[in-house]
């Protein structure tokens, strides 16, 4: 039963390795594209304010969307405190 149980930590702790890995990279890829964002309201040839916003306001959303993932994969507690 131990095994079993070990077992199952283990495949549990890999799936939320991913998941973070995942976040991550996302994390990262909305970050580029912040910074992308930024140089554009820089330069001369600038899209619209209203524009930016909303693109602002996007990535705003993906970061949410990551934090709320994040939040679900940190909210299973057997995984970290076993095995």
């Amino acid at each position: 039963m131990r095994k079993m149980q070990g077992e199952f930590s283990s495949r549990q702790k890999k799936q939320i390795g991913r998941q973070l890995q995942q976040a991550l990279g996302e994390l990262l890829h909305l970050s580029e594209s912040q910074e992308a964002l930024g140089g554009l309201g820089a330069s001369p040839a600038a899209p619209a304010p209203a524009e930016l916003a909303q693109d602002q306001f996007a990535l705003l959303q993906g970061a949410g969307v990551v934090a709320e993932r994040l939040a679900r994969s940190a909210n299973r507690p057997s995984a970290w405190t076993r095995g």
